[in-house]
């Protein structure tokens, strides 16, 4: 996964007395990222890098999970206002993190792995989070999404899903592994096939070639 390095944030505070800024000259020049993190508005982050800024920031060794381990993995199909979501253990201490979701949760190693020395669910993991959504089209374009950036072997994540059967939203998880298919371009591509599904037409093939007696 390639690496950049993150952009230098500011609190208000540190702007106000060590830059020497007036209230108004600070909110002209920075914009709020998380919390009391603030960049220049001259600087651009990209969404792994908004996740890092935060998660660095952030008490109890957390993981990074749902959405924003998509985004780790490379996923480029996201919500330009994304929601951070972290896994703290149950024994964490100290505050979540503030403008993220936090879930209380102890993960096994093996659900855990490491992208540029932060914490991110497995592959496994991740699409058992993000297929188990209310949204039936929004879970089946992060899954073709996860798909597409990292194999994911559909049997295994059956098996997991039958094993963690009390798990919420997990029936929608198993109506949709089947109809994973990492080769979607986008959203909206997975969410027509899924239509296509529910109202009985044949499986469709994806990005087929076709050419005429030129090539």
């Amino acid at each position: 996964f390639e690496h950049q390095a993150t952009p230098r944030t500011i609190s208000r505070k540190d702007a106000l007395t060590d830059l020497g800024l007036t209230p108004e000259q600070f909110a002209a020049e920075f914009t709020v990222l998380r919390g009391n993190n603030h960049l220049h508005r001259g600087q651009l982050m990209t969404a792994q890098q908004r996740i890092i800024t935060v998660v660095d920031q952030a008490h109890g060794d957390p993981v990074i999970a749902g959405e924003s381990a998509l985004i780790m993995y490379g996923s480029r199909w996201h919500d330009d206002d994304f929601t951070i979501e972290l896994i703290r253990g149950t024994s964490a201490s100290g505050r979540p993190a503030r403008g993220t979701v936090t879930r209380r949760l102890d993960l096994p190693p093996s659900e855990i792995v490491e992208i540029q020395g932060r914490k991110v669910t497995s592959p496994l993991r991740t699409a058992f989070d993000l297929g188990r959504q209310r949204s039936r089209m929004q879970a089946i374009g992060d899954l073709d999404a996860l798909a597409a950036v990292v194999p994911l072997d559909l049997d295994e994540l059956m098996a997991f899903a039958v094993k963690h059967k009390r798990s919420r939203y997990v029936r929608v998880l198993r109506e949709l592994i089947p109809l994973i298919d990492g080769r979607a371009e986008s959203p909206r591509e997975s969410a027509l096939r899924l239509f296509m599904h529910d109202v009985g037409l044949p499986k469709p093939d994806l990005q087929v070639e076709v050419r005429d007696e030129s090539g």
